[in-house]
């Protein structure tokens, strides 16, 4: 059975954890992003040995073949790479080992099923380092792909922008949405007057309305009215108001359709003028 090579692990050791070990990956820029991981300062070139040859009798190009240098701060770290070394889960992140596998059955159902063996995922490489020596825990962590990162970035920005949209719109919505004709009425005397409109308000309804003044009695040209459950009608001279040019709710449950409605009552007055007759309906 193998052992880690990650320097003070015990795993698989007489006296350690049974473990479960993963050889190096055989993809070169893999391979030397595992091999900056596992850095190693205990080991003296001079005296590593192979069971067959010396390293000191090793030829230049046979020693590239299993020691990696790594330039430190001040001195070198050596690392004994053969084809054989191995480094156990317990130096992986939660996320990077495989436990489980899944599939669609025919029905579009996601079967996940647990695995014999845990494996890794293919961006793994070794980040956890127990009972080692500062110098291996404070690793950096491998540079991220240029390309990676742009998506990355973009990915960030886009989830950022979704969210800032929904909470503006959230925010929106809680400004003007209405349950109740009390709080309609509410939202209507904190905006600012019409000239054209009068509001009054009482228990059962609020009536905004335009009066025409004139010699001997003022009249009441239109006015809309909502009532306790924000159903809407409107009036034009006594006569419920049916009008192409003029597109009425069925209820108001948002102050700003209350305000389009005036608006668009008020250019049908505006066009229609006091001495015309009105169009008589149904209410809306």
């Amino acid at each position: 059975m193998g052992r880690c090579c990650v320097p003070n692990c015990r795993g698989n050791y007489d006296n350690g954890p049974k473990v479960r070990l993963f050889s190096f990956p055989r993809d070169a820029k893999r391979r030397a992003e595992w091999q900056r991981a596992v850095r190693r300062r205990d080991v003296d070139v001079r005296l590593l040995k192979d069971p067959k040859v010396s390293c000191i009798e090793r030829t230049p190009s046979e020693l590239t073949r299993f020691l990696v240098i790594i330039p430190g701060d001040s001195n070198w770290c050596f690392f004994w790479c053969s084809g054989h070394a191995q480094v156990c889960e317990r130096h992986f992140k939660s996320e990077h080992l495989r436990t489980t596998s899944t599939y669609t059955d025919c029905d579009g159902r996601t079967i996940e099923a647990p695995m014999k063996l845990t494996r890794l995922t293919p961006d793994a490489f070794p980040a956890i380092f127990p009972d080692c020596p500062s110098y291996i825990s404070d690793s950096r962590t491998p540079r991220e792909e240029p390309e990676l990162k742009r998506k990355r970035t973009e990915n960030e920005l886009l989830q950022k922008a979704i969210h800032e949209s929904q909470a503006a719109f959230e925010n929106e919505e809680k400004q003007y949405k209405v349950c109740n004709l009390g709080e309609l009425i509410s939202r209507v005397n904190e905006r600012p007057n019409k000239k054209f409109w009068c509001t009054t308000a009482c228990e059962t309804c609020l009536i905004v309305a335009h009066i025409e003044p004139a010699l001997q009695a003022p009249e009441m040209l239109v006015s809309v009215v909502v009532t306790e459950d924000l159903s809407v009608s409107v009036y034009f001279k006594c006569a419920p108001l049916v009008s192409d040019d003029v597109c009425i709710p069925d209820e108001v449950r948002d102050v700003r359709v209350l305000d389009n409605l005036l608006d668009s009552v008020e250019r049908y007055c505006e066009k229609e003028g006091p001495s015309t007759g009105g169009q008589g309906g149904r209410s809306a």
